[in-house]
């Protein structure tokens, strides 16, 4: 079935924790009551995340995935989490409709961007496609997460481009994977009513899931 390698990453991510940033033009969305086995809060700009969902509907036959990139961050009242502010794509990999693998080629490529265009931000985690299988982590998934990214601000995210669903995962205060179900939407270009409209439309009847279709084409 699901069968995601990595090869073995030739650098280290930074793992400098700042301050909480501002999240001064952020949605929350998800339910409300979803959330009690995640210590940390998760904001992802709505750019990185409709760059994820681009580079999934781009192949709806086979696996695809990135990398993520942003800042974990605490504060003075010991409270933390991770900003998501960029995704890369992967390209000069290796996959099929249930496998998908980061060769050195498409690591030294993700460094080389990663470095150039966004020195200052942390590997935060990871995402890739299940073309029909549904989201969840796969053994080779948790394999990957727990010696990969395996820090408390790794995040992993997972898409469908078939049942158009998607859906992360994160650490709990034991650091064991868990759904998360609830996240912060970030946008500075869009005004509060277009944040909680589509804050609403990625909502799904199941809980830990939400909608991909939301995050496709220009209305987004």
């Amino acid at each position: 079935m699901n069968e995601i390698q990595f090869a073995q990453p030739q650098t280290k991510s930074p793992s400098a924790e700042g301050p909480s940033p501002a999240f001064e033009a952020r949605t929350e969305v998800g339910q409300l009551d979803s959330d009690s086995r995640n210590c940390e809060q998760v904001v992802i700009e709505l750019k990185a995340l409709r760059a994820m969902a681009q580079h999934a509907m781009s192949e709806r036959d086979l696996e695809v995935g990135g990398i993520l990139l942003g800042i974990p961050w605490k504060n003075d009242n010991g409270e933390r989490g991770v900003w998501i502010r960029e995704s890369l794509l992967a390209s000069h990999h290796r996959n099929s409709a249930a496998s998908f693998t980061f060769t050195h080629d498409s690591w030294s490529e993700l460094h080389a961007e990663w470095q150039r265009y966004h020195p200052e931000l942390s590997l935060v985690g990871w995402y890739h496609t299940h073309p029909g299988w549904g989201v969840f982590l796969s053994p080779q998934d948790r394999f990957i997460c727990e010696h990969f990214f395996s820090q408390w601000y790794h995040v992993a995210i997972v898409l469908d481009p078939r049942c158009m669903h998607w859906g992360m995962f994160d650490r709990d205060p034991s650091l064991e994977l868990q759904p998360r179900s609830r996240f912060w939407l970030r946008s500075v270009e869009r005004t509060p009513e277009d944040r909680e409209r589509l804050s609403q439309n990625l909502v799904s009847k199941r809980p830990q899931i939400f909608q991909l279709e939301p995050l496709i084409g220009d209305s987004c």
